[in-house]
């Protein structure tokens, strides 16, 4: 439990010649450090107060702590609005989280509300939030750190602020507000993007809305409408994460002209089943940035494993009565 703490970061040559493991031991006392005490009446505060890092190569332990710094920021953001329960963090407030950030760091923020989602014809993502009393937002965060003409990223994270599966009522009910994680991760790369002047162009893109049991809530059987043009058949009401990140990304493709996207989601428990709980599944369909993924994996010391796009799979999701449905039912 000490207040100082001195770290020899030449002792172990072979290790700490990688720039990105000082960065990453920069990084990890910030995050070992964490806790969340907003709702706690007597907070106890962690001991440390200083960490010094000793280092012969000035130079790169200079920038890995800047840079450490800046990526600890944007996760500790990220854990902080994840743990904020839904009582306190609605899509409204993640909104105004997103604009707090957006004046402090340097990237825009545009959110759009009831009339412009249905104006978009979002009809997807309007389905799962409908039943709540605090009405979905369409969350976009803009950073230009390139040439105009280059062309930009979408990072979409699912924001469902609560989720009670809807008429398809989960078991349990505890720490749904967490089902936000993907947005909430989305805004904390935000952040660290805006920080680090990252020369890239990217939107962040987070459809908030709560995912409530209600007289207005949608229906398993309803047939709902996506932004592209698609009917759905909703299946299954647990199965809305797939609905709201289908309408934001058509929405980042069409409307911001993107030329890729990555989804972040706490998308199926199904993952943890068959990964645990230390590894993160993604699936992608593009070659380049498979290996890009793989190789930020290895750097950030995230493990990340993908998973199969089956084309044989597609059929199972097949609707009678629309051109898709949400889920894959028991008759499958």
């Amino acid at each position: 439990r000490a207040e100082k703490v001195i770290v020899l970061m030449d002792n172990a040559p072979n290790l700490t010649k990688c720039p990105n493991v000082k960065m990453k031991a920069v990084e990890a006392f910030h995050l070992a450090n964490y806790s969340f005490n907003q709702f706690k009446s007597n907070p106890q505060e962690s001991p440390v107060k200083e960490v010094s890092f000793l280092s012969n190569d000035a130079e790169a332990m200079s920038h890995a702590v800047w840079e450490g710094n800046i990526c600890a920021e944007g996760t500790m953001k990220a854990r902080d609005v994840v743990n904020t329960p839904s009582m306190a963090m609605t899509p409204e407030d993640l909104a105004k989280e997103a604009r707090k950030a957006g004046a402090a760091c340097g990237f825009n923020v545009r959110v759009l509300e009831k009339e412009e989602i249905l104006a978009h014809k979002m009809g997807a993502f309007w389905a799962v939030g409908k039943g709540s009393a605090h009405e979905p937002r369409l969350i976009v965060m803009e950073y230009h750190g390139a040439d105009p003409d280059e062309a930009a990223i979408a990072l979409v994270g699912k924001g469902v602020m609560y989720d009670s599966g809807g008429y398809n009522l989960k078991s349990s009910l505890t720490y749904l507000y967490t089902d936000m994680a993907g947005g909430g991760a989305v805004l904390g790369a935000m952040i660290a993007i805006a920080k680090a002047k990252l020369k890239v162009n990217v939107y962040g893109i987070i459809p908030a809305c709560e995912n409530i049991l209600s007289r207005d809530a949608y229906l398993p059987g309803d047939v709902v409408t996506a932004m592209n043009g698609k009917t759905v058949e909703v299946d299954n009401t647990d199965a809305e994460g797939r609905m709201v990140l289908a309408d934001a990304l058509t929405y980042a493709f069409r409307e911001l002209k993107v030329s890729k996207a990555i989804d972040a989601a706490t998308l199926t428990g199904a993952v943890t089943v068959a990964l645990g709980t230390r590894t993160a599944a993604y699936m992608t369909n593009d070659d380049e940035l498979r290996q890009l993924i793989n190789t930020a994996s290895r750097r950030s010391c995230e493990k990340m494993w993908e998973l199969p796009l089956d084309e044989e799979l597609r059929p199972s999701l097949n609707s009678h009565i629309a051109d898709i449905k949400n889920s894959v039912g028991s008759s499958n």
